[in-house]
């Protein structure tokens, strides 16, 4: 099936610009609808039915070089999933296995809608624009703000502090605006320095202004080590780039790039010594750290260590577990539930998962959240899940690193590409100790386009010609 009429193509990539456009409201929806006690959210079912028809879309009706590939990993997934399910029923009937059903489904969206978003590219050369991705991630953080201000938003921590003004998981706000804001900014930069389409007015260059101090707030306030971090290590790295920029092309572009980088860097260290996220720091995490060091360095004996209510007691007893545990916030203590439940599973169980909801046979709870994504896949899914996860998101991150470094010179003076491979690394790497990321439809989604724009970049040399550069 062809899809040839100018037309039909331009209101699919309306509809796909709608969508993604949307997604910040969706996921107030689903916020409200999960605080009253709803038991399916409008995320869960809009997002399930488009992952659907991107499925079909890649099945029947793409046609693209890499369909074989692209279809018989699909269906791979697909199978597992029933295999899941199937397992799931087999352990614990038909309601157990339908309870499982949600978190599955969350957990390989992220696979569906890469496959969907490359497809659609390669098709009908649709393309997710930066454009776009900007006014994904002002709409979060102008959320995050109006609820700051009024005081109607949500506290992303049980103390009381953090905004994420309406929306119900400060994690996964914090992953959207750490991967987005990047390139909200580079957006910004474009228009600023009029690299962009067209002459932008004077009220474009207003809104650029605005969203990069929106974006500032909500790095800051979200109150989470990792927006924080993610945020300020890019506007350094865009201050580098912009020194480099300048001495080999004194172009009024360049000179923007580093004069907005280094006065956003300066807001976002002064903001820190007002942010929930300092307050975070030295009255949660200090003290705690503190307790850790006074305790010393002495381990010991068998005998001595506690037993009650420690799942792996001498690891829980060490001091580099505690060290780690409370730099992580608490992650390793919380996963450590799920971790025992599988490490005593049967064969089958451990090729498959154990899944999201608690079992007779467990002896500890593993219905808590793990906020590790690679563990949280191998513990719920087996090695077949996160073989299935993991082998394709490695190979496609290992071709993008080699493609990068290997025109290191070319890439590096594209301010696009640069912003692109950082976004997507950060993704990564906060899917990787922070989680939230690719088990969370609202994140994964941004992983899926940044991990497809980067690599059709690769094969499209049009798409580099329309980047900015330091030339």
């Amino acid at each position: 099936m062809e899809i040839t009429k100018s037309k039909t193509r331009s209101r699919i990539f309306l509809f796909l610009n709608v969508f993604i456009l949307c997604h910040p409201i969706l996921d107030v929806l689903t916020s409200l609808a999960t605080r009253i006690g709803l038991p399916i959210t409008p995320g869960v079912v809009i997002r399930t039915l488009f992952m659907g028809i991107g499925f079909l879309y890649v099945l029947f009706v793409s046609e693209f070089k890499h369909k074989k590939i692209c279809v018989t990993y699909l269906i791979a997934v697909t199978v597992y999933c029933g295999l899941f399910i199937i397992n799931m029923y087999r352990m614990g009937g038909l309601g157990y296995a339908v309870g499982n059903f949600p978190e599955l489904i969350k957990a390989f969206y992220f696979p569906y809608i890469a496959a969907t978003f490359y497809a659609v590219y390669c098709h009908l050369g649709y393309r997710v624009s930066d454009k776009i991705l900007a006014l994904v991630v002002f709409q979060y953080v102008f959320i995050i703000f109006i609820g700051f201000i009024t005081g109607t938003g949500y506290a992303a921590y049980s103390n009381g502090r953090g905004a994420i003004g309406w929306f119900y998981a400060g994690n996964e706000v914090s992953g959207i605006v750490s991967i987005l804001t990047p390139v909200a900014m580079l957006y910004a930069f474009k228009i600023l320095s009029g690299k962009s389409d067209k002459k932008p007015s004077v009220a474009l260059k207003v809104f650029s202004v605005l969203m990069i101090l929106f974006c500032c707030f909500g790095a800051c306030y979200v109150g989470t080590k990792v927006a924080f971090i993610t945020v300020t290590v890019y506007v350094a790295c865009c201050i580098v780039w912009g020194i480099v920029a300048w001495f080999t092309n004194k172009t009024k572009a360049n000179a923007i790039v580093l004069v907005v980088s280094f006065v956003t860097c300066i807001i976002m260290i002064g903001s820190y010594f007002v942010s929930p996220l300092r307050a975070n720091i030295d009255t949660v995490m200090k003290p705690t750290l503190q307790d850790i060091q006074d305790e010393g360095d002495e381990v010991p004996d068998e005998e001595e260590i506690p037993l009650d209510g420690l799942i792996y007691p001498e690891f829980q007893s060490s001091k580099f577990y505690k060290v780690l545990n409370a730099v992580m916030s608490n992650r390793i203590y919380f996963s450590l539930p799920t971790v025992k439940e599988y490490d005593e599973s049967g064969i089958i169980t451990k090729l498959l998962g154990i899944g999201y909801q608690n079992h007779p046979s467990y002896e500890n709870s593993i219905e808590k959240a793990i906020e590790i994504d690679v563990l949280a896949f191998y513990c719920r899914h087996g090695i077949v899940g996160a073989a299935l996860m993991y082998v394709p998101i490695i190979s496609c991150l290992v071709y993008i690193i080699i493609k990068f470094f290997k025109k290191f010179k070319e890439n590096f003076a594209s301010l696009s590409c640069c912003t692109y491979f950082y976004s997507l690394i950060m993704a990564v790497a906060i899917s990787t100790f922070t989680g939230h990321t690719l088990v969370a439809p609202a994140v994964s989604i941004y992983v899926a386009i940044l991990f497809v724009n980067m690599f059709i970049r690769e094969k499209n040399e049009a798409i580099k010609k329309e980047e900015m550069t330091s030339a």
